[in-house]
């Protein structure tokens, strides 16, 4: 048994244990095994989203919002168009998805009548036609001792081999034959079915050379092999010169058996020649050609006539296996397209409109102050210290502070500002250069960022904004100005910000929010490694 064929039935056997450890699960209902073929190896025309995103639904890992409700209280859980728990089985049937229903030609009462394992997590039910498949080509005999006719005496016989397979579908509806011909005679020797489960036209080449090989011992004549499988007649002569070579893990059995039989003689009765397959006889240029092409093509029709001639049971079993692939193949690409969809369409990038910033979860930041951080700052006569403090230029300061007086409107109110947002608006409004380390030197110098080579990430920026603001801090000590935990959820910021009252443009605060929006709309911030690419 082949190392592919032995992997699949590992696989099988695994996801039958699996299947019927979970099928008792309400969403797993109908269960009774996994389809392999269906389910697995469809998935080579997916993207790699679209990949991650199958694996959620089939894992488990998908959460449905009513489900993440009960404790993400940012999650509605009910759906606002059906007024209903907004449940996994509700996106099978919810009105505001019937144009991917049609678009996709599927109708909820389809949907709601497929297997819940299906329907819920695109994990297709095995087939009911596999075991009754295998179970056929295990009881296949093996006529690979058969002999229909004998040799021509005192002359030496050449024989035509050949293997035929129909490997349409999976591989249980794959069919393997073999025939050899007797060019000397022009008589069929034999022919005959691949037994075992490894339908492949390479066990077909080599069970015919198996059986022209125990022809020729079993009536000790000298014999001529002509072989159109290039492969087969180099193994075959690499066997017969005692060439060393390794004992190929693919159709190991039959080429075993080769050796077994050229040393009981085989050797010295048998040689071989290779063939061109399938000679065009109209272009043969010479009598030797057309003898060539007459009988490969003699043996060919031998190999592919036995294949056809299986009985009608088994031509029904494959009939119905390929019916049936196809059609959970077919309900797997309209679900799996279905479910995208709807992944698009709530994970699209909200409207202007939508980015309304939340400035804080506090109520007295909430309020908003009498002062902002610039009239702190004119009270403040000495920053001397800064440099030896952070390491950073004094001029970085001196233009972080000019960006906050030049843009302090003093027809606003004060208002929370987190330190993210004065980085954005630092880094793209009225943009001032920020300190970068020499790697050589280990000195700090205010650089365009936009000229750099490598361009830093906003985290980097932030970090130099809040070690900025820090030390602001401690140069008032009758006060704190920083605040400890505004909100910035609606902007796609899932941890809570420091940051200090400004009185802002409220032009300029949107094209912020706008900016940072645009940042957060396809990876929101939920954790600090999330802000660790550049802006």
């Amino acid at each position: 048994m082949s190392g592919p064929l032995m992997k699949q039935l590992i696989q099988d056997a695994w996801l039958l244990k699996v299947a019927q450890n979970v099928h008792h699960r309400p969403t797993m209902a109908g269960l009774t095994g996994i389809d392999r073929h269906v389910t697995v190896e469809t998935n080579t025309t997916l993207t790699a989203h679209q990949l991650s995103l199958q694996m959620a639904l089939q894992s488990g890992t998908f959460i449905d919002t009513w489900s993440h409700s009960k404790y993400d209280k940012s999650k509605q859980g009910y759906c606002q168009v059906c007024d209903c728990p907004n449940t996994h089985q509700h996106l099978l049937v919810c009105s505001k998805y019937q144009h991917l229903r049609e678009k996709f030609s599927l109708t909820s009462a389809e949907l709601t009548s497929w297997p819940p394992c299906f329907a819920h997590h695109l994990l297709c039910p095995r087939s009911p036609f596999v075991d009754a498949l295998r179970a056929y080509f295990l009881n296949v005999p093996d006529k690979s001792n058969i002999f229909d006719s004998g040799p021509e005496a005192d002359e030496v016989n050449h024989l035509f081999t050949d293997g035929s397979c129909f490997a349409h579908g999976r591989r249980e509806t794959h069919l393997a034959a073999w025939a050899v011909y007797n060019a000397t005679t022009q008589r069929p020797l034999g022919t005959g079915p691949v037994p075992g489960l490894e339908q492949t036209i390479g066990r077909g080449e080599l069970s015919a050379l198996v059986f022209a090989l125990r022809w020729a011992l079993h009536f000790q004549v000298k014999t001529h092999l002509w072989i159109d499988a290039k492969w087969v007649h180099d193994g075959f002569q690499q066997r017969k010169r005692h060439t060393p070579r390794h004992i190929v893990p693919v159709n190991g059995d039959l080429w075993l058996e080769v050796d077994n039989l050229l040393a009981n003689g085989a050797a010295h009765l048998v040689d071989s020649s290779w063939i061109p397959s399938h000679l065009d006889l109209a272009r043969c240029e010479s009598p030797f050609e057309e003898w060539i092409a007459r009988n490969n093509a003699a043996v060919d029709v031998m190999a592919v006539r036995c294949n056809h001639e299986r009985p009608q049971s088994l031509w029904t079993l494959v009939n119905q296996q390929r019916d049936w692939d196809q059609c959970w193949r077919d309900r797997l690409q309209k679900l799996r397209h279905y479910y995208f969809h709807i992944y698009e369409i709530t994970h699209q990038p909200p409207s202007a409109s939508e980015v309304i910033p939340v400035v804080s979860s506090d109520e007295e930041e909430n309020e908003g102050s009498l002062y902002s951080f610039a009239d702190v700052l004119s009270g403040a006569s000495d920053f001397c210290t800064f440099q030896a403090t952070t390491g950073f230029p004094f001029s970085f300061l001196q233009n972080l502070m000019s960006w906050i007086h030049d843009h302090d409107d003093c027809e606003e109110v004060p208002r929370p500002v987190s330190l993210l947002e004065v980085t954005v608006g630092l880094l793209h409004f009225d943009p001032i250069h920020f300190p970068h380390r020499n790697p050589t030197t280990g000195e700090w110098t205010d650089q365009d960022r936009l000229l750099l080579f490598e361009r830093p990430t906003l985290a980097y920026y932030l970090g130099i904004v809040q070690k900025t603001f820090q030390y602001l801090a401690t140069q008032f000590r009758s006060l704190d100005p920083i605040l400890r935990s505004i909100n910035c959820l609606n902007l796609g910021v899932h941890i809570p910000q420091k940051g200090i009252f400004l009185r802002l443009p409220r032009a300029l605060r949107s094209d912020i929010n706008m900016m940072l929006g645009g940042f957060t709309r396809t990876r929101p911030v939920r954790r600090s490694a999330d802000l660790a690419r550049p802006l």
